[in-house]
């Protein structure tokens, strides 16, 4: 019944009965649980909620570059007919934080080691350089752009913190600093840097969808994404409200299908 469109055909049935797309995306997160390599991850059990939760993340985090309308499709049956705006929305937002942290990284990289300059969190001229970035990433007429396509505005952004540190009078980005900045860029998408935030800011964001209390700020501030911790806060709140809501309507259906699996 919580599915309106179950008994229309349109969703195809797996050889247990089940929404087909659901069941899949769901034992893929209980393997993915069972089999982790990380310290106590197979502690964590095969239950709904921590299959869901995990479920959830791979698919915010899955495949970055795919557009809305795939993220879309690729959604389970239960998630599909009434969250897909909402989980649309929410992944816009989450990648762009996961963007954030790379270009604040690599901006405060270049600025330590080819400009030796080294600015506390608190520094305004920082914060002004940081609200830029955000504003980079955060532009809500437009989908989220690419490494390559923010390169010209982070060299501008840095060279302007360059020059309000240094005090003006003709200061300027380095050669090295400018050629280092926007060969890391370039590099961004696909490097080791990208991956390991990336992977890292997902495991904030599963442990808020688990533990709503912990404070991730430490993790947070590994990745360079401390100085938004109010902002990525308030869109773990929205992705868990999607969370919880779709447990309470399909609980049942998930608690079926990993009944079926274990007796199976």
């Amino acid at each position: 019944p919580s599915l309106r469109r179950w008994g229309s055909g349109e969703y195809q049935r797996s050889s247990q009965g089940f929404p087909a797309r659901t069941e899949a995306w769901l034992l893929a997160a209980r393997d993915s649980l069972s089999s982790s390599t990380v310290p106590g991850a197979h502690q964590l059990g095969a239950g709904a909620s921590d299959c869901v939760a995990e479920a959830l993340v791979s698919s915010i985090f899955h495949n970055p570059s795919d557009d809305e309308a795939a993220f879309s499709r690729e959604l389970p049956e239960t998630l599909r007919e009434h969250d897909a705006e909402r989980l649309t929305v929410a992944r816009r937002q989450l990648a762009s934080f996961a963007v954030l942290a790379v270009l604040n990284i690599v901006m405060t990289q270049v600025l330590r080691v080819h400009e030796s300059i080294s600015m506390p969190p608190a520094s305004a001229e920082l914060k002004r350089a940081q609200d830029k970035l955000y504003g980079l990433v955060h532009d809500e007429t437009q989908a989220l752009r690419s490494y390559e396509d923010l390169t010209a505005d982070v060299v501008a952004v840095t060279a302007e913190l360059v020059e309000a540190v240094r005090g003006g009078n003709g200061a300027e980005l380095s050669p090295e600093g400018r050629a280092t900045l926007e060969a890391l860029l370039r590099q961004a998408a696909s490097g080791t840097l990208s991956n390991t935030v990336q992977r890292q800011f997902a495991a904030v964001v599963r442990k808020s969808l688990k533990d709503p209390a912990h404070s991730s700020e430490q993790l947070l501030k590994k990745i360079s994404l401390a100085p938004w911790r109010t902002e990525i806060n308030d869109a773990c709140d929205v992705l868990r409200k999607v969370f919880d809501l779709n447990l309470k309507v399909h609980g049942t259906v998930y608690g079926a299908i990993l009944g079926g699996a274990r007796s199976g």
